[in-house]
């Protein structure tokens, strides 16, 4: 998937380069969206990312009218854990994701991949 994000200002820019950065240090994840390659100029920054045909978590949610076992509810808070718990415990620091919520979970198959919205500790 290729995603492409306006800049408007040298802040926003930097803004965007570090976040680009973070996810090319991120530890391999199955719970991780997969970044391949980026460009990045002063005006937009286009980001080719592992592609989730299946949509978000939200779009699964809605297709099923909210009607999910609890057995699947279970695997998809795992599958977010466990892609959390990479985050958190990638070196040489940690990096947390500042807007977890269900759009920013992507479905692939039985796996729910987090993306989005990444910030470092230090």
């Amino acid at each position: 998937a290729l995603k492409k994000i306006n800049i408007g200002d040298k802040k926003h820019y930097q803004q965007v380069k570090n976040e680009i950065n973070l996810w090319r240090k991120l530890p391999q994840s199955n719970n991780i969206l997969s970044l391949h390659d980026f460009e990045l100029t002063q005006n937009a920054a286009y980001i080719l990312m592992e592609l989730c045909e299946e949509g978000s978590l939200l779009d699964y949610v809605k297709k099923k009218q909210g009607l999910i076992m609890e057995s699947e509810a279970l695997e998809i808070v795992y599958n977010i854990a466990n892609g959390l718990l990479a985050m958190h415990t990638a070196k040489p620091s940690p990096v947390f994701h500042r807007d977890i919520k269900i759009e920013n979970i992507l479905k692939f198959g039985h796996l729910y991949k987090i993306c989005d919205s990444l910030n470092s500790s230090s």
